[in-house]
């Protein structure tokens, strides 16, 4: 989200949370169990990973149900009803698996249909959040590995990173998608030989660790459970002013041949005249000079001129390359894929990654019931 110094992101706001909650019911989805029988009390109180497949979906709809509170408000101002747990919850406590999944694919139905029609940056981050959960869960081997990081579908999901950027965390859309760029670039499409800078067949197959944790960390910027600048270490501060300073230094020389591309015929002129002042005499070389002064004057190139208009440049430019830079080194910092290739450093491949363009504005249908005016979208 593109906030002040003042303002402090909403972790509770509709979008994150929608993309908290798409990202849930897949996960849910694919491995819902039904209430089973309790264990016995341990000699230690139990962890996230001991629990029964049956507590983890009891725990995941306890989630869906507290993301559904974060939503009510937003529903329900768009005049909907907030979808409601009670036909998952009693296939859960007394159905069979399959009845479960049934239940669950109705609830992901109407979620979908109501965060669509209540707000559209809603139901988009509803869809984020499914699909980078599928992209990281379903891999289970070389070839499906491919199949879920196939350029055409990640160029998808980096499009509704950029649109939903001033919605989420500073530098959580930009590095996240740069991320993703980082996993597409090493992963060969379907049915290619792996190009040098590329996974090969083995390493894909040993990189679903990776990609587990992985998810686990695109999440938890998006969401903002953990902010992206937390990740860096000095080294990483330096980098990026580093290649700011590289970047902003090369900008600066392309305006100033673009937009004084006078300033050496100029100073050419110049040099002449000053030649001219020592071996000529009279009014000629004076003269000379006073043309070329009034020529670059009259055409704005003026020192003084010129300086003030670069001071004003690079404080224009200053705040969005140093945004831009620290994207990059986070999105370096929160990549697990383990790989040393050139090809695949994170600034080279954030060049060919489109800046966030937040939500766009589409005007209702003239004429449509309930129009009131531009929706985000």
């Amino acid at each position: 989200m593109a906030s002040s110094d003042e303002a402090t992101f909403d972790v509770h706001g509709p979008v994150p949370v929608a993309l908290d909650l798409g990202w849930e019911m897949a996960e849910l989805y694919s491995d819902a169990r039904v209430r089973g029988q309790a264990r016995e009390p341990g000699e230690e109180l139990s962890t996230l990973s001991d629990l029964a497949g049956w507590q983890q979906t009891d725990l995941a709809l306890t989630h869906i149900q507290s993301a559904l509170h974060w939503l009510g408000s937003a529903i329900t101002d768009s005049g909907l009803e907030v979808p409601n747990l009670a036909a998952v919850r009693s296939a859960f406590n007394g159905g069979s698996d399959p009845a479960l999944k049934s239940a669950i694919w109705d609830l992901h139905y109407q979620l979908f249909k109501v965060l669509h029609a209540a707000d559209p940056n809603s139901g988009k981050a509803y869809d984020l959040g499914r699909s980078l959960a599928y992209t990281s869960a379903r891999p289970h081997d070389a070839a499906t590995l491919r199949t879920e990081f196939q350029p055409a579908r990640l160029d998808v999901l980096r499009g509704w990173l950029a649109d939903l950027a001033t919605a989420l965390p500073d530098h959580a859309s930009r590095s996240v998608a740069i991320s993703v760029g980082i996993w597409q670039q090493a992963i060969p499409d379907p049915e290619v030989t792996p190009k040098r800078w590329q996974l090969s067949d083995q390493e894909q197959r040993s990189t679903r660790l990776q990609l587990h944790r992985q998810a686990k960390l695109w999440r938890a910027v998006l969401i903002g459970a953990k902010d992206g600048t937390d990740m860096l270490q000095a080294k990483d501060y330096v980098a990026a002013a580093g290649r700011l300073f590289d970047r902003a230094t090369r900008l600066l020389g392309r305006f100033v041949v673009q937009t004084y591309f006078l300033v050496p015929i100029i100073l050419g002129g110049g040099g002449y005249g000053v030649w001219a002042i020592l071996t000529s005499h009279g009014k000629t070389a004076t003269n000379i000079v006073g043309a070329l002064t009034a020529a670059a004057a009259a055409l704005g190139i003026t020192w003084s001129g010129t300086r003030t208009t670069l001071v004003q440049l690079a404080g224009k430019l200053q705040q969005p390359l140093w945004n831009a830079e620290l994207d990059v080194a986070i999105a370096q910092a929160i990549t697990t894929l383990q790989t040393n290739h050139l090809e695949l450093r994170p600034a080279k491949i954030s060049a060919q990654i489109a800046p966030p363009a937040g939500p766009r504005l589409i005007e209702p249908p003239a004429g449509s019931e309930g129009s009131t005016g531009d929706r985000s979208a």
